[in-house]
């Protein structure tokens, strides 16, 4: 028997140091057959393309501009603008196997941990803690400030 989810990751992309690791955690969740729904802040945006010195649409987003290349796999990711609270990652009866947030800044983790949040990013991770989900964060900062 698979003790596998088929239920989608959650991957959260912020404005903290490490555009990278988001770009490499996707193409492995995608290379691994899994669905992935994906939200990127405004400070996530500007990290990405000073870092990979690439531009990055957050209303006109691209899979393939995110990812560098087009991928087969690009069909199993779902983009959801960061102001959009309707989102269906918003919801705690929207299934999911994990969230990660990756790169995560200090503030975001200040807003989960407080439930202050005020962007999908941050509601979403409310909703894996309030659910009782796997929520993985990758902080960038040190020291956490």
């Amino acid at each position: 028997m698979s003790t596998t989810s088929h239920h989608p990751i959650v991957l959260g992309v912020t404005g903290a140091s490490g555009a990278i690791y988001s770009r490499r955690l996707l193409h492995v969740l995608l290379d691994a057959n899994c669905d992935v729904h994906l939200s990127v802040s405004p400070s996530g945006k500007a990290v990405f393309e000073q870092e990979l010195g690439e531009s990055l649409g957050l209303d006109d987003f691209s899979t393939e501009q995110f990812l560098g290349t087009a991928t087969p796999q690009s069909g199993r990711l779902t983009y959801h603008h960061y102001k959009n609270l309707m989102a269906p990652i918003a919801s705690g009866s929207f299934l999911t196997s994990a969230m990660v947030i990756c790169p995560c800044s200090g503030s975001t983790l200040a807003a989960v941990t407080h439930a202050m949040g005020d962007n999908l990013i941050h509601r979403a991770a409310e909703v894996h803690l309030k659910e009782r989900r796997k929520l993985i964060v990758v902080p960038r900062e040190s020291p956490l400030s």
